[in-house]
């Protein structure tokens, strides 16, 4: 049986404690296809890694997003946001969170990036610019 089957039904999941979570948090904020119709959205605190709210949907979408991420602006007041940059998330972000900082995930931006570019390019700006997009990995945060 697939994955996306068993838990096609799934409605809620158990709450995770997070005893020592502050009201003010940074979220990361991802979803996952786990077929083709199946959608695991997921939202983690970034500290400490958990997830804090998460569900299953048919598809990533502004609908499915607005409605899990209205359950944490709820509870918590949001300082930062990272993400893939899905249109429908940025949407949703935008309505919910307009004056809360958004950040494109680095991975995210280094894996469309290097699609753009060949693994060989031919320009000496291409060159030059997928060799800086290789170093992004390196960027710390101050």
């Amino acid at each position: 049986m697939a994955l996306s089957k068993r838990f096609s039904n799934v409605k809620k999941l158990p709450r995770v404690s997070l005893k020592n979570l502050g009201k003010e948090i940074l979220l990361i904020l991802d979803g996952k296809y786990i077929s083709k119709d199946r959608v695991l959205l997921v939202v983690y605190e970034l500290i400490s890694g958990q997830p804090l709210a998460w569900a299953f949907t048919n598809r990533e979408c502004f609908d499915s997003w607005v409605k899990l991420l209205l359950t944490v602006k709820t509870k918590y007041q949001v300082t930062a946001l990272v993400s893939d940059g899905q249109k429908g998330l940025i949407k949703a972000i935008q309505m919910l969170f307009p004056d809360i900082p958004h950040q494109r995930c680095i991975a995210h931006i280094m894996r469309r990036s290097l699609a753009w570019l060949t693994k060989r390019p031919k320009t000496e700006a291409d060159i030059e610019l997928r060799a800086h997009i290789l170093k992004l990995k390196y960027v710390k945060s101050v």
